[in-house]
């Protein structure tokens, strides 16, 4: 049994990275293949009852955790894939002990974990952590959005696009949509709009995709003090912030400061980075510095009300 972890922020294109590689070694696996959505950065996450019935009813078999309990489940489970090698997706997953007990024993299936956590935890044999694209490939994927035609007219509106949005795949593919949509609409018009921070992520909406609905449950899955951290956040330099800034800002010890900025890095909400004098730091992408402002403004309504 084989087993990659593929994590990153939000919009970083985890699941599409995971699918391609699992179409892509698909006929390694004749005896099948199972997706699941394990609900990780959403309010309920799949427990691992619920995860275990949709997993053996995928591979046929009717098994009910409440009645046979989870463990008798999982032996059946790690039995029928142990003489069944099969391919398993398990997409979005809130931590290690959610995605363990659906991980095989024995036999030589291959299961691809995305996670927008680390989970350090998990034992795993290949992890794929991924970042934003390069320039040239986020200039790739738009023009083959919306057409070499269209990028063409306006070459450096195209790059201010894809800077925008923080060269993150869904942030691209939904400006993408949008230039679609509008054909004949200059793209210098979206570029312009998406060069605001206050209304960028309100033009990163249109046919029920937007990204700042998915960015919202990583902010949601954080506590407390996690939340009023981020959301400070949008008050710094998304390029670099230092753990003492921070800690003048919190009222924090720049200890506590630097555990908290480690925690959102955990959660793909900041980054490690150096500045150009060597100083360690944290650093964000546009469009979640544009979401964290979001969230300071939500922020100190509540705490005036």
């Amino acid at each position: 049994m084989s087993l990659v972890l593929v994590s990153g922020p939000p919009g970083v294109g985890k699941s599409a990275t995971a699918l391609a590689a699992a179409t892509a070694a698909a006929e390694n696996f004749p005896c099948g293949q199972l997706f699941l959505d394990l609900r990780g950065s959403r309010e309920t996450p799949l427990d691992a009852a619920e995860a275990l019935t949709e997993l053996l009813a995928a591979l046929g078999v009717r098994h009910s955790p409440a009645a046979d309990g989870v463990d008798s489940c999982r032996s059946l489970y790690r039995s029928l894939l142990a003489e069944r090698p099969t391919l398993i997706v398990l997409d979005d997953a809130a931590g290690t002990d959610q995605v363990e007990p659906l991980v095989p024993g024995t036999g030589a299936s291959l299961v691809i974990v995305t996670s927008r956590r680390r989970l350090a935890g998990l034992e795993t044999d290949l992890t794929l952590e991924l970042g934003p694209l390069s320039m040239d490939d986020a200039l790739a994927m738009i023009t083959s959005a919306v057409g070499k035609d269209i990028v063409d007219q306006d070459p450096a509106a195209a790059r201010s696009i894809v800077l925008s949005c923080g060269l993150l795949p869904s942030a691209i593919r939904i400006a993408a949509a949008r230039i679609a949509a509008r054909p004949v609409h200059p793209t210098r018009v979206l570029a312009e709009r998406l060069r605001d921070p206050g209304s960028l992520l309100d033009e990163l909406e249109v046919d029920g995709l937007s990204l700042r609905a998915e960015l919202a449950p990583s902010y949601r899955a954080l506590d407390r003090d996690g939340q009023r951290l981020f959301a400070s956040l949008g008050g710094f330099d998304p390029s670099h912030i230092s753990a003492d800034a921070v800690a003048r800002r919190l009222g924090v010890s720049i200890p506590v400061a630097d555990r908290r900025l480690e925690a959102l890095v955990s959660e793909g909400l900041v980054e490690p980075v150096v500045d150009a004098q060597g100083r360690p730091g944290y650093g964000m992408s546009t469009v979640l510095h544009a979401f964290a402002r979001e969230c300071q403004a939500e922020h100190d309504t509540v705490e005036r009300s």
